[in-house]
């Protein structure tokens, strides 16, 4: 759905913490780290979600990423579940949240031509929304798991 990444890079207290963790362990951290800071963020997309008939909100899932050498963590998207790896944006029930977050062109079947139809933005809204809340839910949980695992 809406690609709003955020990247926890030079946050010097939270790779702080992460370099006392070995590799496996401390990818299991930012994993879970990353679904438990992503909780405000899924609620406020929800609440955001336009509600014609109710099924993008329902489709909208906290799901980790393809699994990477590169990239660790989690999402928040409203596309459906390809087993390929390609692209989810416009697959599944809810397929037309891609077109509601980024807007689309009509075709010849309704309005004008060329005339962009603005998106509604609503994932990148609940994303600026609740981006303090998941810092800071992000940080207290991998303090807890850095104190957890060093014992």
């Amino acid at each position: 759905m809406a690609k709003v990444t955020i990247v926890v890079t030079g946050d010097r207290e939270i790779n702080a913490m992460l370099a006392r963790l070995d590799g496996p362990r401390a990818k299991s951290a930012i994993r879970q780290g990353a679904r438990h800071a992503l909780r405000p963020v899924l609620a406020a997309a929800k609440r955001h979600a336009p509600k014609d008939t109710g099924t993008l909100g329902k489709n909208i899932k906290l799901r980790a990423l393809k699994r990477s050498r590169a990239r660790i963590g989690a999402r928040v998207t409203s596309g459906g579940k390809t087993s390929t790896g390609k692209s989810t944006d416009y697959t599944g029930d809810a397929y037309h949240g891609a077109f509601q977050e980024f807007g689309w062109t009509p075709g010849k079947r309704g309005g004008k031509r060329g005339t962009k139809v603005a998106g509604k933005h609503f994932m990148k809204r609940a994303a600026d929304e609740s981006e303090a809340e998941a810092m800071r839910r992000y940080r207290e949980f991998l303090k807890q798991k850095v104190e957890e695992l060093a014992r």
